[in-house]
């Protein structure tokens, strides 16, 4: 289990108590009904990375023939951003205990991760810069809550989410040519929260959600040639391929909601 896992879980034990205590004295709550509300938290995004690239054999002047080294490079890189949501849903508490709901949010992310920064050699090619990030997401959950006082429930939530990620890898060599992709596409989301009943109408929740994104990759990236030589040969652009092999993003949100 990651730290930032464990963290969430702590936190909405500490929330579900805190609530529990606030409305210990309050009588028990309906939780059937339509809502609009806001959320606002931070989003931990951990996204691993590669690239590769090819040897290429080239008459450098003065120097003869040079076979430059490919270059190959793993990332593992993470980080903590802002985000914000609007969001409307739907509740009917079925039974005593009971709550089943359904939720869209939409809003801002600033999250921004630098993947890679590699400078190059005379006999390496591929020096890189690479990041990924995002601006907006929308998702949409189904919740299945359990009360555990009369005005407060614990739930679990699973749906899909979408927002463009756009992944940006920069040749540092002047001769090299920056290329960027965008991939929204639809990635799937599970999470936990509690919600409690201030009064009739207003409800206040703390969740946290995972959502699980997609795979990039950008083939045939020209980087260019090193330390300002000038090669002679056709082949002194070298490519290479960048991959995201994988990405998970953390969210922890606080939310206040009117229920009509």
């Amino acid at each position: 289990m990651s730290n930032v896992t464990k963290i969430s879980a702590a936190a909405l034990i500490a929330a579900a108590s805190l609530m529990t205590a606030a409305t210990a004295n309050t009588c028990a709550g309906n939780f059937t009904g339509f809502y609009l509300g806001a959320s606002a938290g931070v989003a931990s995004t951990n996204a691993k990375s590669e690239f590769s690239g090819d040897k290429v054999t080239l008459t450098i002047p003065q120097v003869g023939d040079q076979t430059l080294n490919a270059r190959s490079s793993k990332a593992d890189n993470g980080k903590t951003a802002a985000i914000g949501a609007l969001l409307a849903g739907y509740n009917y508490q079925f039974n005593p205990m009971g709550v089943v709901g359904i939720e869209m949010q939409g809003g801002f992310d600033t999250t921004k991760i630098n993947l890679i920064n590699e400078e190059g050699t005379f006999t390496d090619l591929n020096p890189i810069r690479a990041d990924l990030k995002r601006n907006y997401f929308v998702n949409l959950t189904a919740k299945l809550g359990a009360l555990f006082t009369p005005s407060t429930m614990a739930f679990i939530k699973a749906g899909i989410e979408t927002g463009k990620w756009r992944l940006n890898v920069n040749p540092i060599n002047a001769s090299g040519v920056a290329q960027a992709k965008s991939k929204s596409g639809i990635s799937p989301i599970i999470g936990a929260g509690v919600t409690t009943l201030l009064n009739k109408n207003v409800m206040v929740t703390l969740d946290y959600t995972a959502t699980f994104g997609p795979k990039m990759s950008i083939n045939d990236i020209k980087t260019g040639s090193n330390d300002g030589i000038q090669y002679t040969e056709a082949g002194a652009t070298n490519k290479i391929n960048y991959r995201v092999k994988s990405l998970i993003q953390h969210k922890i949100q606080v939310g206040v909601a009117y229920k009509f």
